[in-house]
């Protein structure tokens, strides 16, 4: 019967203890920086989602004042005061208008999927 007890392992052990503890230092950086990131996505889509309803409102506000612009230019052609052109440009304004108020719908939408997804909600049963 022999025993084989190695007293000075030579600095094996404190080396396997400074290698655990430098693992665990990377992991909690990774994690506050993880954490970091998500607080970026949710704050910069939460901003973009504020900045989309004032958009709305704005381009709300244009289309009205783009068909208000358009029955005139139509009253004043027929009266013969206007030109024909003067019409176009308001039906093109009217269209520009329009077109801008739905790409501020879609800018909304996306926002809000992106704010839903960044704080861990399922965009599936949400859009169902």
């Amino acid at each position: 019967m022999g025993a084989n007890l190695n007293i000075f392992s030579g600095g094996s052990t404190k080396a396997e203890v400074s290698k655990v503890r430098y693992k665990r230092e990377r992991l909690f950086e990774q994690r506050n920086k993880l954490v970091d990131d998500i607080k970026l996505e949710v704050e910069k889509n939460y901003l973009d989602m504020k900045n989309a309803v004032e958009k709305i409102q704005v381009t709300k506000d244009a289309v009205g004042q783009a068909g208000e612009n358009l029955r005139i230019n139509k009253i004043r052609h027929e009266e013969g005061i206007g030109t024909a052109t003067d019409v176009l440009d308001a039906i093109t304004l009217l269209t520009m208008a329009e077109t801008n108020y739905y790409r501020s719908m879609y800018e909304m939408k996306k926002a809000e999927a992106g704010f839903m997804y960044a704080i861990g909600q399922d965009l599936v049963s949400a859009y169902k």
